[in-house]
């Protein structure tokens, strides 16, 4: 048993899930050597997907896999599971895709090896079209069954925009938060220096108190010139 925090983050919210349910439960944690430190191991975790089930009145997690093998779960939830597995699969052929293109665009591969590995994407849009074709529009299966993948890039920038625009919105709180917080310590500041002026505090603890919130006035001054800089980054 254990408990974490859940925190908001842009329209969802998010929750650390501990490790040793990754690692021992689920088995998707591997331990590897530390290239900067001969000798010592680190925990690495690639991305997998996590269901959240309703069942019984209760929230349950747990991941695909588990959820597909049991006789615990009705048959509704792992089509459902299934489902959203293909959407996981059709994005990711996009990225393989948009990849591939950068790739020839770049001077990484030549045109022939561009054609070769397309030819394999196509294979896999289209049996992953063949499988779950209402999450396909139209005209995204008109250029798979065509060949024509390098136009399903524009198709598919709509769902790319959709996930960007979340992880903008969690940016652009996170901002609102650190204003926030620069702000309301610059007020606890003030608030301090007339409480000292009003007799209500000791000139020690006051001290104690100051230099304790100058610290974190700092910190966040050293997190909102990091903001900058990286906007400054991407104005180039």
């Amino acid at each position: 048993m254990d408990i974490r925090e859940v925190l908001h983050s842009g329209g969802s919210v998010k929750v650390t899930i501990p490790i040793k349910i990754v690692r021992d439960l689920w088995k998707k944690a591997k331990v590897k050597l530390s290239e900067g430190m001969p000798g010592a191991t680190f925990t690495f975790v690639e991305k997998f997907p996590v269901c959240f089930i309703l069942l019984n009145g209760k929230v349950v997690m747990d991941i695909p896999e588990n959820v597909l093998k049991s006789d615990e779960y009705p048959d509704n939830i792992k089509s459902k599971v299934m489902e959203e597995l293909g959407k996981i699969r059709k994005r990711r052929l996009s990225e393989e895709l948009n990849k591939l293109c950068e790739e020839l665009a770049k001077g990484v591969i030549t045109e022939s090896e561009f054609d070769r590995r397309l030819e394999y994407l196509r294979k896999d849009l289209k049996e992953l079209a063949r499988l779950y074709k209402k999450l396909f529009k139209d005209r995204e299966l008109h250029f798979i069954s065509s060949g024509h993948l390098e136009h399903l890039l524009a198709s598919f920038l709509l769902d790319e925009e959709k996930e960007a625009e979340e992880e903008i919105t969690s940016i652009l709180e996170y901002v609102k938060k650190t204003k926030y917080e620069y702000e309301n310590m610059k007020q606890v500041l003030e608030d301090l220096n007339r409480t000292l002026r009003a007799g209500k505090i000791s000139k020690k603890l006051y001290d104690n108190l100051r230099e304790r919130y100058l610290l974190k006035l700092d910190f966040i001054k050293q997190r909102q010139r990091r903001l900058i800089e990286s906007v400054k980054d991407l104005e180039g």
